[in-house]
């Protein structure tokens, strides 16, 4: 059971806030010319079964509540650079004290914009991130979804095509080695993408994946490649205007497709609005078993509604 103090739309992102906002009127919102102010909220009461661990019911059971609030804040430092900071705190776990399972994070990001159609005379802008992108999606998900990042992202955009380059850290797939992604994109609803791991002590074991992906309306497919095992990905997502959301997924990786991706588990203290990710993450699917399908439907409901004030 997952409830939000904000719509599905309004989930705030650490960068560009003035965009997400637009013209509306909030408590808080932009304070001045240059500096805005946003806050995300969320609460979460969880519980899941371990199939697995049959020796008790106390044991085989897991259950708490817990909250995240976000404070966003962006100060515009000229009209093509702005500095951005996520503060947040959270609990996934009310029930352990706030002493043991209560976290602060910050973390902050910078983005530079420029046009280089004084140089070329064409229409060519360039917008690159550094540090937190906050949360960041590769194709339709297939590998990487939802997932935190601190890295460098450059995009650049020509009509209808956008191409990304991102360079990130350790810590998206949780193996050795930094992360690169290039990823094209065009009038926002298909495109390619290509990633690797870039380790000195890897070799040749993390071959490059490469993905085609298709986002229409609600469906999104996408079908992956690496060292001739395939991966497929079909996802069925409706948002019903700002009370709830439900979606399919349906996902299959085969043997060859992430042998030697594959790393530990994530860490089961996710971020609040990532709690049912770990059953459409891959790294936790092919864990135990490189062969994986998996089929999730989930159900959202937020109260924002009940909480917006104008």
């Amino acid at each position: 059971i997952s409830i939000s103090a904000y719509s599905f739309e309004d989930r705030y992102r650490n960068f560009d806030l003035d965009s997400q906002i637009g013209g509306e009127e909030r408590v808080f919102g932009k304070i001045n010319d240059k500096l805005t102010f946003l806050i995300n909220g969320h609460g979460l009461l969880r519980n899941k079964v371990n199939h697995d661990d049959q020796s008790s019911a106390a044991e085989g059971i897991y259950y708490h509540s817990g909250y995240a609030i976000e404070a966003l804040t962006q100060y515009k430092v000229t009209n093509n650079v702005t500095i951005n900071n996520r503060f947040l705190n959270y609990n996934p776990a009310t029930s352990y004290s706030s002493g043991t399972t209560n976290y602060i994070y910050s973390a902050t990001s910078v983005t530079g914009q420029y046009n280089f159609k004084d140089l070329f005379g064409i229409n060519l802008p360039l917008v690159i991130k550094i540090l937190d992108l906050d949360r960041q999606t590769v194709g339709s998900g297939l590998v990487i979804y939802e997932k935190n990042m601190s890295a460098l992202k450059m995009t650049f955009k020509m009509g209808d095509v956008t191409y990304n380059n991102i360079h990130a850290g350790t810590g998206v797939l949780t193996i050795g080695g930094d992360l690169f992604v290039n990823e094209f994109v065009i009038d926002n609803k298909y495109g390619l993408s290509s990633l690797y791991i870039a380790d000195d002590n890897a070799g040749e074991k993390n071959s490059p994946i490469f993905t085609l992906f298709y986002n229409f309306g609600d469906f999104k497919f996408e079908i992956g490649n690496q060292r001739n095992g395939f991966a497929y990905m079909a996802k069925f997502e409706k948002i019903l205007g700002k009370y709830s959301r439900f979606y399919f997924d349906y996902r299959k990786y085969d043997d060859h497709f992430m042998e030697n991706y594959a790393g530990s588990i994530e860490n089961d203290q996710l971020y609040l609005d990532q709690e049912p990710l770990p059953y459409v993450d891959f790294m936790n699917l092919i864990t135990n078993d490189n062969n994986v399908e998996a089929l999730s439907f989930f159900i959202e409901i937020s109260l924002a509604s009940f909480f917006q004030v104008n």
